[in-house]
């Protein structure tokens, strides 16, 4: 599905490129607001996080109001989630004849934080009209692949108590730390496997023009991931080893997706118009 996305959208600005353009601009931008990465724990809190954008970008009009555009920028996303609860699994203990016991991690305040630096390629159609006295609506939509360049997760607080129930002896094991029973309260910190994304995206602000070719822009931004931001998703958060693979890795959620909806303000410069006959 991603290769005949990323393929649509190359012949569709490459076709474009043959038509001539009414207007040609090249906005600089900056934007923030609520940038998070999304994702639903089975035991814990989810909390959205703040972030921004900065970036660049060339549009064309074939006539009065219709055009297209593609953009380069980098993207911050940050997100929180708390855990609480009980967590346990079915294992089996090589080490005592492959007896079978339930793995019982207890959650407790346990804090994480991820973060993610994106770049993000955007392509999509605009529309503008001029609105009066030096002022135009302008609004665009389309699709925007996204790069990750940086990513990390963070414990910042809590703790896991990891007891082991027997099944057969019906023992219940709380306080054995060389066989991984006890209390956990290290502040894990590392980089997260990510994936290259597909997103949507949407647009609308409006420019004010303080010279013939120099505009000031204001205006709403939205996006959302339609692939999945991080892979794995199939060891346990912290498994009978001892080991923490971090939140967005692990069986604790599903899909993760990039978020963000923001104000952008930046700046327009013409750089070509053409007279219609």
């Amino acid at each position: 599905m991603n290769n005949k996305i990323i393929k649509t959208l190359v012949l569709l600005f490459a076709l474009s490129g043959t038509i001539h353009a009414q207007n040609q601009y090249i906005d600089a931008n900056l934007g923030g607001g609520l940038h998070s990465l999304q994702f639903d724990p089975k035991i814990g809190d989810h909390s959205l996080g703040w972030g921004g954008r900065i970036g660049i970008s060339y549009s064309y009009f074939f006539n009065e109001h219709w055009g297209a555009g593609a953009g380069l920028g980098l993207a911050y996303y940050q997100s929180k989630c708390t855990m609480n609860g009980l967590d346990q699994s079915l294992e089996c203990d090589t080490v005592n004849d492959n007896e079978n016991y339930l793995l019982k991690s207890y959650y407790s305040g346990w804090k994480e934080r991820q973060e993610m630096l994106v770049c993000e390629l955007p392509i999509g159609g605009y529309y503008q009209t001029s609105i009066n006295n030096g002022w135009d609506f302008v609004g665009g939509a389309g699709f925007v692949l996204q790069l990750p360049v940086w990513s990390k997760y963070e414990v910042t607080g809590g703790s896991i108590k990891t007891e082991g129930y027997y099944l057969d002896q019906h023992l219940l094991v709380t306080d054995l730390p060389h066989h991984g029973f006890g209390t956990d309260e290290k502040r894990y910190e590392d980089r997260m496997e990510t994936n290259i994304g597909i997103g949507v995206f949407a647009e609308a602000g409006a420019r004010y023009w303080v010279k013939d070719n120099l505009a000031l822009y204001g205006g709403l931004y939205g996006s959302y991931e339609l692939t999945d931001a991080v892979d794995g998703h199939n060891p346990k958060l912290h498994d009978a080893n001892g080991n923490y693979h971090g939140t967005l890795a692990s069986n604790q959620v599903g899909k993760v997706s990039l978020a963000s909806f923001g104000i952008k303000l930046g700046v327009t410069f013409l750089i070509e118009k053409q007279k219609r006959h």
